[in-house]
């Protein structure tokens, strides 16, 4: 009151005018909640509780297509399941992904009117070990109030009925829904840019993934399996033409990448230290995205989208069927791949993540298309 006092009639009227002015055009509770109801009714909250790391980010692209259709936007809480670990938030896509397309008003509002009260549910099921009898699982939408509405039909049915006959999904189409919704976060860039830079060092890099284990098993059976011959064969006749080219190879089992330092020569060969590989090959070994270890269920997700990235780097892309190396086509569609076997299912993502016409070995790969060097676009996203 006493600095009141001391200022001019005039000047205090219109401090007083502003208090007011501000006081009234702040939304009260009920104008808030309106307001939340409003944004959420415009978003598809998706949870997907499913299987391995690609899988899901393929099951995103499908539903970021539903939402298209029904004319909302999606945002992507996937809570549980593999890769989910609590240290690290409620969100596990967002350890490795911003999803740019929503506002922080709009996380906001989906934060208190479906979010809140999806975890109050389900939360306690999700931390215990017989989550999967408890929470539910699946391509799921979450609906204000928590409730939950599984839309695996629903959009099953569109696929089948619009997105296959239109041949919607594509390379172009999955490239732009993952640059647009799903962008890597810079701690992974920065994780990939380094292993490059390091190791690569502007080198011509042949690329090579192998996805054994359970993916040709009985429990399965997606895709043949492939020979560590028929690979070591292709790596040899395109190293005849790139004789100083370097090999990168990404895989599940170590014993594959035993199996080619023995037949390569020293030092043509380079993988990730450390990462996680099974002892297994073959059959229906357990795939790495469903062990549980004493490590961190992050862990898993980091090394599969690092793997991925680093691979969508390389100068061409040698591969088996598998989301992991199809999605480094989506991250750099300019990577040249050649595919040595395909999926059961024709329309899977696996499938048509390749150059059909590419010779192999190609005459030539043109400087910079997927090859580590200045000119190639940061992991194609």
């Amino acid at each position: 009151m006493a600095i009141a006092a001391r200022l001019p009639p005039l000047l205090l009227l219109s401090v007083l005018l502003l208090l007011h002015f501000h006081v009234s055009l702040a939304p009260t509770p009920k104008e808030e909640d309106e307001e939340d109801e409003r944004i959420v009714r415009g978003i598809l909250v998706c949870n997907l509780v499913l299987s391995g790391f690609f899988a899901h980010l393929s099951y995103v692209t499908n539903m970021v297509r539903y939402a298209r259709h029904l004319g909302m936007k999606p945002f992507f809480f996937l809570h549980g399941g593999n890769f989910w670990e609590e240290t690290y938030g409620d969100n596990w896509i967002e350890y490795f992904f911003t999803q740019p397309m929503v506002s922080e008003r709009e996380r906001e509002a989906i934060r208190r009117k479906v979010l809140a009260p999806y975890l109050d549910k389900y939360a306690d099921a999700v931390r215990g070990e017989d989550w999967l009898s408890k929470a539910p699982t699946g391509m799921m939408r979450i609906l204000p109030g928590g409730e939950v509405e599984h839309v695996e039909e629903e959009q099953r049915r569109y696929e089948e009925t619009v997105v296959i006959p239109r041949k919607l999904r594509n390379l172009s189409s999955d490239h732009d829904i993952v640059t647009s919704f799903l962008q890597p976060k810079r701690w992974v860039l920065e994780q990939v840019q380094s292993y490059v830079e390091r190791v690569f060092g502007g080198k011509h890099v042949l690329g090579v993934h192998y996805r054994g284990l359970d993916k040709s098993g009985r429990s399965r059976g997606e895709a043949p399996r492939v020979p560590w011959d028929e690979v070591l064969r292709a790596i040899e006749r395109y190293r005849k033409h790139f004789p100083s080219s370097l090999v990168y190879v990404a895989t599940d089992e170590r014993r594959f990448i035993e199996f080619l330092s023995k037949r390569l020569p020293p030092g043509a060969m380079v993988t990730q230290e450390g990462f996680l590989r099974s002892e297994d090959a073959g059959g229906d070994a357990m795939p790495l995205w469903a062990w549980e270890f004493e490590g961190s269920p992050m862990r898993k997700g980091q090394e599969a989208l690092v793997e991925s990235l680093v691979l969508s780097r390389t100068s061409f892309l040698l591969r088996t069927s598998s989301l992991l190396s199809a999605f480094a086509k989506i991250f750099n569609p300019k990577l040249p791949v050649l595919l040595l076997n395909r999926q059961v299912d024709d329309f899977a993502p696996e499938n048509y993540m390749q150059d059909d016409e590419l010779p192999f070995p190609p005459d030539d790969v043109e400087k910079g298309r997927g090859e580590g060097g200045e000119d190639q676009e940061e992991g194609g996203a």
